[in-house]
């Protein structure tokens, strides 16, 4: 994956207002704000960074087992694991997940508040969709919440990868797939399933936009789902997508500084 970076002197950025894919470093006695190149834009409009600031990253790489090993409560020896009864009494099942590239280490306040809301939503026997499906910690756990199938879509393939070898190793009935194979896999006799129940949206605002826009009509008339990854200060900005998307909030939960609603379809 090539990254940009930018130079974070003169920049005010809190991490809690970041993605998890994004992150510092220190190089002598300058800090360097590190961007995946396909989150450029929905990052620098978010933070309001112009683009421009950016260049790109030579010759670096890092370790997703250092990054989860460093921030994710959850590490241990080279996995995720997160016992569900945090989220859901009910739910004895250990979640363990291979570390590695997308959403879902819980080292984001956003993640936390998904599972604390699907553990109080009934998911028994649903359809679940999984918008920005990162690791596959949601549609996994709202399998072993009681959810019938999953479906994941994701724009990183090497998330891609990693979350169909966690829903592997856990013997879960969820499927991944590429955001740009949707409109083909929904076409075909097999797959299934063609109606959700509930939908899942993990991301920054500026992601989720696009990533709504590339949903197929049926599928964005969900009649329920979990959204997170706006900020307090973004509630209004909320209640105005609720109105063009025909949205009702009807549970919110809060993290630090981030929001979780849980919405109704009105129609």
């Amino acid at each position: 994956m090539l990254y940009k970076k930018c130079n974070c002197k003169d920049l005010h950025i809190n991490p809690g207002d970041i993605a998890p894919d994004c992150f510092f470093i220190e190089e002598g006695s300058e800090l360097f704000f590190y961007v995946p190149e396909d989150l450029l834009n929905s990052i620098s409009e978010h933070l309001n960074i112009p683009k421009e600031r950016f260049s790109i990253a030579e010759n670096f790489s890092f370790s997703w087992e250092d990054q989860s090993k460093e921030h994710s409560p959850y590490y241990q020896q080279g996995l995720l694991k997160i016992p569900l009864q945090i989220f859901k009494k009910d739910c004895s099942f250990n979640l363990e997940l291979k570390v590695g590239p997308g959403f879902g280490d819980l080292s984001h306040p956003s993640t936390f508040l998904m599972l604390k809301a699907m553990g109080k939503m009934n998911l028994k026997n649903k359809n679940v969709l999984d918008i920005g499906s990162g690791n596959g910690i949601l549609s996994l756990a709202a399998l072993a919440f009681g959810a019938k199938a999953a479906l994941g879509i994701e724009i990183d393939k090497s998330a891609i990868k990693l979350s169909q070898k966690n829903a592997s190793a856990l013997e879960q009935n969820a499927k991944f797939i590429h955001t740009t194979e949707l409109d083909q896999a929904y076409t075909l006799k097999s797959f299934s399933p063609k109606k959700f129940d509930v939908f899942f949206m993990n991301m920054i605002r500026t992601e989720q936009e696009s990533a709504w826009e590339t949903l197929p009509k049926s599928f964005q008339k969900t009649g329920k789902g979990i959204v997170s990854g706006f900020l307090k200060n973004e509630r209004e900005l909320f209640s105005q997508i609720c109105k063009t998307r025909q949205w009702k909030s009807t549970e919110e939960y809060e993290k630090d500084d981030w929001l979780c609603f849980c919405i109704d379809k009105l129609s």
